[in-house]
């Protein structure tokens, strides 16, 4: 915890304490600020103590004759982030999978909220390697990012990725290397920084190796190793990791020999 991070929990604490000292611990401007101590001890890496004081939030809310959605929703969000990163991912799911419920009731499935929701369940659902049931959530995220945001918002480019990332995961690479190639070129058109276009690049050389295309895996791989040699640091570590898989290809002699003798001097330069 930084010095920052311990100043703004403190705040929190200080503001809950006179608040439960005022108005008991039942009134709505007591949940609000435990919402804010749960949030900043989260952020502060305190989970196992910003767990306590959501879920403690949750059940007396779910006890209160005033009863409000919207408020529980956002402790159960909160709650979802911090046993996520708890590893508690089961219970992150079922936590995610009610918020997401309540929130398209409320506010519609396209809003902010909703779709925000649905990428954290989706990003659970990884974890727990349920790429199945992950995947109908990418397709709903891209759909509803492109109706809300626009084709060529940098939000859309990311759902591709991840909607490809999980195509990858279940085995379709065809789709991924479209999704892929759809995403890169939307970040190069758009001005995406180039670490995220590299990134895809390699992910594009990676899906062309699993449908056995090297000499296309080849060269879009002399183009990350290039790419990462003229635009990032010596000790950067995407230059070193592009230099040394492009070394491992030539030797393991995974790509044609077109490709090898092409990208040769530009990993030796580097």
């Amino acid at each position: 915890m930084d010095e920052r991070q311990d100043r703004e929990v403190e705040e929190a604490r200080l503001i809950l304490d006179a608040r439960q000292e005022l108005y008991g611990e039942s009134d709505p401007s007591t949940f609000d600020a435990m919402l804010q101590l749960g949030r900043a001890l989260r952020d502060a890496g305190e989970l196992s103590e910003a767990e306590r004081v959501l879920t403690t939030s949750r059940s007396l809310q779910n006890r209160s004759a005033e009863h409000d959605e919207v408020r529980v929703r956002w402790t159960d969000f909160n709650l979802a982030i911090v046993l996520d990163r708890l590893g508690e991912y089961e219970a992150a799911r079922r936590l995610w999978e009610r918020v997401l419920e309540s929130s398209d009731q409320d506010t519609g499935p396209d809003s902010e909220l909703s779709r925000q929701t649905a990428t954290n369940l989706a990003i659970t659902l990884r974890k727990l390697r349920r790429y199945g049931d992950e995947f109908p959530l990418r397709v709903r995220v891209l759909g509803s990012t492109r109706r809300s945001l626009g084709p060529d918002s940098i939000e859309t480019f990311k759902a591709e990725i991840d909607l490809a990332q999980t195509h990858r995961h279940l085995g379709n690479h065809e789709m991924a290397l479209g999704l892929f190639t759809e995403a890169l070129a939307g970040l190069e058109r758009n001005g995406g920084d180039q670490r995220s276009i590299l990134y895809q690049k390699w992910a594009i050389a990676t899906e062309l190796v699993a449908l056995k295309r090297s000499k296309e895996a080849s060269l879009m791989f002399d183009q990350v190793v290039a790419g990462a040699v003229e635009q990032l640091e010596p000790n950067d570590p995407f230059r070193r990791s592009a230099v040394r898989q492009r070394r491992g290809y030539w030797l393991l002699g995974k790509f044609s020999k077109f490709g090898r003798s092409s990208s040769r001097g530009k990993a030796e330069s580097s």
